[in-house]
């Protein structure tokens, strides 16, 4: 811990969801595809911290209009490679995603991880 009773190593960089949100979402319409359309949609999450403060999960509900759907994240953050994963889990495809990993600097997150769209990786 610092000074200040913070702690310095990065564990705390997502302590600032903690809490229960009402969310105003935006995504394009099409990835990948040169969309330029956005569509919004609402959407709760309630965030909490887990394993000591190492980590966090959350519980999401989001109101695509297409229908409403489930949806958590799993954060973990590994102080020996100063660096976080995080898994994505929703209740239309029933499995833990592929993590993506990586942190944050110079007031940024940055994060990498495989994907695929339209069953292409990407």
């Amino acid at each position: 811990m610092t000074g200040d009773g913070s702690v310095g190593d990065g564990r705390g960089d997502f302590d600032f969801l903690h809490g229960d949100w009402t969310v105003s979402h935006r995504r394009l319409r099409e990835r990948l595809a040169g969309c330029t359309e956005w569509q919004a949609f609402a959407g709760t999450c309630d965030v909490r911290p887990i394993v000591g403060g190492f980590g966090n999960v959350d519980d999401n509900l989001l109101e695509l209009p297409g229908g409403t759907y489930r949806a958590a994240t799993i954060r973990l953050y590994d102080p020996a490679a100063a660096n976080w994963s995080i898994w994505w889990i929703d209740d239309r495809r029933g499995r833990l995603e592929p993590p993506v990993a990586g942190g944050f600097a110079g007031g940024a997150g940055t994060f990498f991880g495989d994907d695929e769209l339209a069953g292409r990786p990407i």
